[in-house]
């Protein structure tokens, strides 16, 4: 993930999750090839591959990509921007007081 940042690259992503990884001036040739289809199905040979034009779910940054990664392990993110595990509790110094009493706070509430 580090060489994406640094390289400024951006994924590429095909149903199934395959991602390929392009840099700005790949990305910018199949940009105008993908607007010049607008809805028409073909194939596009990158990389050694050939990919189904319908497939193609997006072209997204590397912040997406880990984002969706961290979704996929059950994270949650805080209106504050915290990742927080599915079945915690979200504890940003933000959220204290502000969202009122913790699941904790709220069982000794009754």
């Amino acid at each position: 993930m580090s060489d994406a940042l640094t390289k400024n690259l951006k994924c590429l992503l095909i149903r199934g999750g395959i991602e390929i990884w392009l840099e700005a001036d790949e990305l910018a040739q199949i940009t105008l090839v993908l607007e010049k289809l607008a809805g028409k199905q073909t194939f596009l040979a990158l990389k050694g591959r050939i990919i189904n034009t319908f497939e193609i779910q997006g072209i997204f940054t590397p912040e997406d990509m880990a984002n969706k990664e961290r979704i996929r392990k059950g994270l949650h993110r805080c209106e504050h921007g915290k990742w927080w595990k599915r079945g915690e509790d979200c504890d940003c110094e933000e959220r204290i007081g502000a969202w009122g009493p913790t699941r904790e706070e709220a069982k000794l509430r009754g």
